[in-house]
């Protein structure tokens, strides 16, 4: 049953004589002047041409013609992918009308405001290390006489782009086959044709690719379009990528953690070390495409974007490690891409091997890395020190990659399995909140080749419950298989598990493993555990949240504050809700028969807020009343 609050709203629009600040969500991250929408699967095949004819005409029946000044997809590459009906719209002033009222149209499946992301940097005071201790803290070099001779991994790094004239990144990033020319595995200028010779939809992207194209910025250099120089004008992706494969033995700087592997270089961020959501699944798509078997994703926030999920399930579908920093606020709440089921998040450890002050935690961390005080390269040519979980993500990036290069049939839940299994505890035994797994030993997990494959499928990360069962269906598959438990606690670390289910020498591949009773347990986070015990005595496991909840959302009588909006009226509408939920409004002209329009709100969350324009209504006192759903569907 869903809960809505009926009480006959109205709302008077007033022109103010000062002016109003719109605020329609809450987050860290800066709208950028820009929309992403997605259309709705027409019946007929879906094609380009024809889903932008749909899309002028949801614009002129939404008459916010004028206010969009162009129109874009999200990617060249976008066929067959989650992109394929994405657009992004630039647009001269007036965002959130715009926004308020494409949301309307039945044939937009959502709309959001591009949003910015930050790179996850912390610049330190202290001078430069002369050692590199993340290497021998994870025991990098001991690691190195696993790897035989063979291809390179490439390991995609989307972030503020890459010096490639840095010495020593020289012959360490991945050079487009498709585009080299001659075939040396080198740049030359007689490569740069202005021909998309491999017809991957980008000209001469011999080096990768720069998707930065966000004119509304106020930033400096080469932001407004998109091109095939993927020149790094921040210093961020410079520093990431000499983490990840600087050169060795060449006698100066640095060596990269897989310098035997290969960074594909995809800017995503301007010079101030912002990217743009569009950016951002844009490049995820270019790597896909092109063969990276990892990517690295040094920046986030705590909005979370139904695009950017779309883009991060098709990635890891494809079979690509997704790797995430999970963020620099010294906080346990939400953070996104770390948060996704789909990506490794990583928290940062300091050289005494202590959490560092600045990096978040909580149930979705997976590990932790070194991630203060490294030693990596810079933008000039020369090297500095570099500190944050955007340090810490390239060192398991690197990891992966490594794993990736000795067992290349490996999908991305066993890499993941593989560095869980061979993390050393830093906190409470097992998984917990502050260091999840621990820190990867490397050698121990190149020494790993029947990766565990673990994974709760059902009950999803933070789905929500009101019944007295939930099935749980899960895969659990080793060579190695001696037992598997699955196991359920109270909060989101628990102290003590309960068990659920036992299997002995046995294996099961997403199918259900249990029927779990949750009739006598309170409304509360629970975390519910999957184990797979080996006989080599390894422990492979996966965690969900989830939340019971019986009881229907309680709403907050709406509060509405009269604002300016451009030229024109509007009023804020404020709500809470003591659960967590998704809402929408519900209006429609005082005194009118005719049906009320919908409006669904962008965010999951307690605190709502919805600008409502006086454009929308014509000027009109109009009525409506709220939805609201929590996870548990009620």
């Amino acid at each position: 049953m869903k809960h809505t609050s009926r009480t006959a709203h109205s709302l008077a629009f007033v022109l103010l004589t000062t002016v109003g600040i719109c605020l329609s969500h809450l987050s860290a991250a800066e709208p950028a002047a820009g929309l992403i929408i997605r259309l709705k699967q027409p019946a007929g095949a879906a094609k380009t041409a024809s889903s932008r004819l749909v899309l002028a005409e949801v614009l002129n029946r939404a008459g916010v013609q004028q206010q969009v000044v162009q129109v874009a997809q999200v990617s060249p590459a976008a066929a067959g992918t989650p992109l394929e009906r994405c657009f992004v719209l630039s647009l001269q002033d007036d965002v959130e009308n715009v926004l308020n009222r494409l949301a309307t149209d039945e044939q937009v499946e959502y709309v959001q405001i591009n949003h910015r992301l930050k790179v996850h940097e912390i610049t330190p005071d202290d001078s430069l290390f002369s050692e590199q201790w993340g290497l021998q803290a994870m025991r990098a070099p001991q690691a190195w006489d696993f790897i035989a001779e063979g291809e390179p991994v490439p390991v995609a790094v989307i972030d503020t782009g890459v010096d490639y004239r840095h010495p020593d990144l020289e012959g360490q990033l991945w050079v487009n086959p498709g585009e080299d020319l001659d075939g040396n595995g080198r740049v030359d200028e007689s490569d740069f044709n202005g021909i998309d010779d491999d017809g991957n939809g980008f000209v001469d992207d011999l080096r990768g690719w720069d998707f930065t194209d966000a004119p509304s910025f106020i930033d400096s250099g080469d932001y407004a379009d998109r091109d095939n120089d993927p020149d790094d004008e921040h210093g961020h992706g410079t520093a990431v990528t000499g983490i990840i494969v600087a050169r060795a033995n060449n006698g100066i700087g640095i060596a990269g953690m897989a310098f035997q592997n290969r960074v594909m270089n995809l800017r995503a961020g301007t010079s101030l070390g912002f990217l743009e959501e569009d950016d951002v699944a844009a490049a995820i798509i270019y790597a896909v495409a092109n063969g990276a078997r990892v990517i690295n994703m040094s920046f986030g926030d705590v909005v979370v974007s139904p695009m950017l999920r779309d883009v991060i399930r098709y990635a890891w579908s494809q079979g690509v490690v997704l790797v995430a920093s999970s963020g620099n606020s010294s906080t346990d709440q939400p953070h996104y891409p770390s948060g996704f089921q789909e990506t490794i998040s990583v928290g940062a450890i300091a050289e005494n091997r202590v959490l560092a002050s600045f990096s978040n935690f909580g149930t979705t961390l997976d590990v932790v890395a070194p991630g203060q005080d490294i030693p990596t390269t810079r933008p000039d040519g020369g090297y500095g020190r570099f500190a944050g979980t955007s340090a810490s993500a390239p060192f398991i990036s690197a990891a992966a990659s490594l794993i990736l290069r000795r067992n290349p049939e490996f999908g991305p839940e066993q890499v993941r399995s593989v560095l869980i299994a061979a993390a050393r505890d830093l906190g409470d035994p097992g998984w917990d909140r502050f260091y999840g797994a621990g820190l990867p030993d490397l050698v121990d997990a190149l020494q790993i080749h029947q990766a565990g494959t673990v994974s709760l499928i059902s009950p999803s990360m933070d789905a929500g419950f009101a019944g007295e069962e939930i099935a749980v269906i899960a895969t659990a598959t080793s060579a190695f298989s001696e037992r598997i438990e699955l196991s359920y606690g109270a909060g989101d670390n628990p102290e003590t598990w309960f068990p659920v289910a036992e299997l002995k020498n046995e294996q099961i591949v997403e199918d259900t493993l249990a029927i779990w009773d949750v009739s006598a347990l309170e409304d509360t986070t629970w975390t519910l555990r999957l184990q797979l015990f080996t006989r080599d005595g390894r422990v492979f496991e996966d965690k969900n949240r989830i939340i019971l909840d019986r009881t229907a959302p309680r709403l907050s009588v709406p509060e509405h504050l009269p604002m300016l909006d451009g030229d024109h009226a509007s009023v804020l509408i404020s709500f809470t809700s003591d659960d967590i939920t998704s809402a929408r409004i519900f209006w429609r002209p005082v005194g009118s028969a005719e049906p009320f329009t919908e409006i669904v709100l962008n965010y999951v969350t307690r605190n709502h807020r919805f600008n409502f324009s006086s454009l929308l209504s014509g000027g009109r006192e109009v009525e409506y009343f709220l939805l609201a759903q929590n996870r548990s569907g009620l």
